[in-house]
């Protein structure tokens, strides 16, 4: 194993920061969180040096942290940073929460209090303020040609991430017939014949993000406890098995209660994560903060939160 280094992630929607430890080795990519091992996608084959934080105002910094004194100093300097962020934005989804909460349904605090119980079991901590999420009345229903088209994409830009052959991705587009079912963001990254590190590391994630919208289909049975990543080979396999006909042809849209119901259950999940994160304690019950941020995306995209596209999608806490 060689040596590491220290990232961190600003996640502005929620205005919390997110720490976690990147290690390389000639295989494979290692996460680790607060202590914990988590195993990255395999074949992933460049080295991570440095990481870019992207702003919403567009400003780039970059960070190496070294020791834990360090990021200690960090985090002094970024408290006094003016961010300039989309305040705009941010204050008009706290007004669209806020009169969501004046109105909630039966069906909203049921699936909250559920939540709550699953979580209570798991050991996971709670916070029992957080608001509903939205209903059944209020949330977008997506068609199922759309969201099998954004899954299928979602697995061509993490295949290019893992290091796949660009003609073979061309290849993979055109047979899938997806050139206009990328998001402006996957597009750049599609076209760039070098990119860099951190986008190979960012996109290869999408594999969790798929693997949701692959159970939202009917291809995965259930979505488990988000301890572990996904299966790599059985999403790949799900595409690759199947011609764009067929696989549209075999998904099965759930439907949208279940799909809140688990936006409702990530949503409070990711609550614990950053919370742990802001306090310096360890994430609960073995807690894999990645597999959590990218589910709660995809499901966020999936009910229309806040009518943002895939490049914008908030996953606020």
């Amino acid at each position: 194993m060689g040596s590491s280094k220290g990232v961190v992630h600003l996640l502005l929607p929620s205005f919390t920061f997110n720490f976690s430890i990147l290690c390389y080795s000639n295989q494979h990519i290692t996460r680790r969180s607060n202590g914990q091992k988590i195993v990255g996608f395999c074949s992933c084959l460049a080295i991570l040096t440095n990481y870019f934080l992207p702003l919403n105002s567009g400003v780039m910094c970059l960070v190496e942290v070294w020791s834990m004194s360090t990021l200690k100093i960090l985090l002094g300097l970024l408290a006094i940073i003016p961010l300039h962020i989309t305040a705009m934005d941010t204050e008009t989804r706290k007004e669209r929460i806020n009169e969501r909460e004046l109105k909630v349904s039966n069906s909203a605090k049921e699936r909250k209090l559920e939540s709550e119980v699953i979580l209570g079991k798991l050991g996971v901590p709670l916070n029992v303020n957080l608001p509903v999420i939205e209903d059944e009345t209020e949330a977008l229903v997506r068609t199922k040609i759309e969201v099998a088209n954004r899954a299928l994409s979602l697995l061509v830009v993490a295949v290019k991430a893992e290091g796949l052959e660009q003609d073979i991705v061309n290849s993979i587009i055109k047979k899938y017939e997806l050139e206009k079912h990328f998001s402006s963001n996957e597009i750049t990254f599609i076209n760039d014949l070098e990119p860099s590190q951190h986008d190979k590391t960012q996109f290869i994630w999408r594999y969790e993000a798929a693997w949701t919208l692959l159970w939202s289909l009917g291809y995965v049975a259930e979505l488990s406890p988000p301890t572990n990543i996904c299966d790599v080979p059985a999403a790949v396999s799900f595409m690759q098995n199947r011609t764009v006909e067929e696989f549209h042809k075999d998904s099965k849209l759930r439907p949208i209660t279940e799909i809140l119901n688990e936006n409702d259950l990530i949503y409070r999940y990711h609550w614990a994560v950053v919370d742990a994160r802001v306090n310096g304690l360890k994430i609960p019950s073995e807690i894999d903060s990645s597999v959590v941020m990218e589910r709660h995306y995809a499901l966020n995209w999936l009910i229309g939160y806040m009518e943002q596209d895939w490049d914008n999608v908030s996953t606020d806490t």
